[in-house]
C-alpha cells in the first residue's frame, strides 16, 4: 500500500472542518416548530381527513360543525418560519384529527423561553420571542 503525501491529508481534514462549520451554521440558523395537539374528551371519533382540503378559518363559522380539538403551534421568530410552513402544519395536525376545517383563536407574539448569562452574582435573563397560535380543529355536520 502507498500512504498518502502529508499535504492532501491535511486538505482533507480542512475541507471535512470546513463542511461541519458550514453545516453546524446552517442548520443553527433554520426556524424552529413545534405542534401539539389535543383532542376533547366529548368530540366524536372520526377518520382522519386529507391536509390539503383543511380550511383555515379566522372566525368560527356558520355552518354547524362538531369541535374535535385543539392545536396549540409554537415557532421561533429569529428566524421565523414561512406562514405557508405554519399553515400546512395546522392542516396537516387538523386533518390527522379528522377535521374539515381549523378557526385560529390565538396568534401573538409572547415569550417561549428564557436565557441566562453571567455568574451568580451578575446573571442577566434575556425573554425569547415565539409565535403562538391555538386554532380548533372542526368537522362540519
Amino acid at each position: 500500500m502507498r500512504s498518502m503525501p502529508q499535504e492532501l491529508n491535511r486538505a482533507q481534514v480542512i475541507r471535512r472542518l470546513v463542511t461541519i462549520i458550514v453545516f453546524v451554521f446552517v442548520t443553527s440558523s433554520c426556524a424552529t416548530v413545534t405542534v401539539t395537539s389535543m383532542p376533547y374528551v366529548s368530540a366524536p371519533q372520526v377518520s382522519p381527513t386529507d391536509a390539503a382540503r383543511v380550511e383555515i378559518l379566522q372566525s368560527m363559522p356558520a355552518r354547524p360543525h362538531e369541535r374535535l380539538g385543539e392545536i396549540s403551534v409554537t415557532a421561533t421568530t429569529a428566524p421565523a418560519p414561512a406562514i405557508s410552513d405554519l399553515q400546512k402544519t395546522l392542516q396537516r395536525k387538523a386533518g390527522a384529527l379528522g377535521a374539515d376545517a381549523v378557526v385560529v383563536v390565538y396568534d401573538s407574539l409572547q415569550p417561549i423561553a428564557a436565557s441566562a448569562y453571567g455568574g451568580w452574582s451578575d446573571r442577566t435573563v434575556y425573554a425569547i420571542t415565539g409565535r403562538r397560535l391555538v386554532a380548533v380543529a372542526i368537522k362540519y355536520r
